[in-house]
């Protein structure tokens, strides 16, 4: 897919237009995704979009793989690997800044800052890093998950845009527990749709 072979697939795209509204503000957009489904997918819906996408994600890949990703996404797509260390998110905000996309992963604490929502009926961690990250660039966030379904058809799903927001000190954890806990309930439907493409 990433090679531009899709002939033998088939796409859904709903909530498209949610993302084409955030992208056509001219601020970058932040996408929002989980280790559900297929992000790869995903792309070819922002490659109709035509705007640079810039992907992050823990460098963890065998060497092999990771070349051959690097290969085959290097004309739509760059590969932004995260080390943890504060200065991951400089390179990222600029992206933000020149209207282009960043697409991160939202279901796992990786040692960030968190907020503990309700998932599935238990409390649970989510990184918060995201929004801070979307509010501090001026960029709104759209939270995107791709499920593969029967017969190589590919089902997106986009929701809409959370404006950047600065709350006052003392209102900034509450808020950012709501970002948090709607990621968390949008992501929980989507795992109950089909739990057995969640790679968590």
């Amino acid at each position: 897919i990433l090679a531009g072979m899709t002939k033998r697939f088939s796409f859904t795209f709903d909530g498209e237009q949610h993302l084409r509204d955030a992208v056509a503000g001219g601020k970058g957009v932040l996408l929002l995704t989980a280790h559900v489904g297929n992000w790869e997918v995903a792309g070819q819906l922002l490659s109709r979009i035509d705007v640079p996408v810039n992907v992050t994600g823990f460098d963890n890949e065998n060497p092999e793989v990771r070349a051959l990703l690097n290969k085959f996404s290097k004309q739509k797509f760059k590969l932004i690997p995260l080390t943890g260390a504060p200065t991951d998110v400089i390179e990222l905000v600029a992206a933000l800044r020149r209207g282009e996309l960043v697409a991160m992963l939202g279901d796992r604490a990786y040692g960030g800052p968190t907020a503990r929502v309700k998932f599935f009926g238990e409390d649970a961690s989510f990184p918060v890093g995201p929004y801070v990250m979307a509010a501090i660039a001026g960029a709104p966030l759209v939270q995107v998950f791709s499920l593969r379904e029967p017969g190589g058809h590919y089902h997106f799903f986009g929701f809409p845009a959370i404006p950047p927001r600065h709350p006052p000190r003392h209102e900034r954890d509450a808020h950012l527990r709501r970002c948090a806990a709607q990621f968390a309930a949008n992501l929980e439907n989507i795992v109950k749709r089909d739990p057995l493409q969640w790679y968590n």
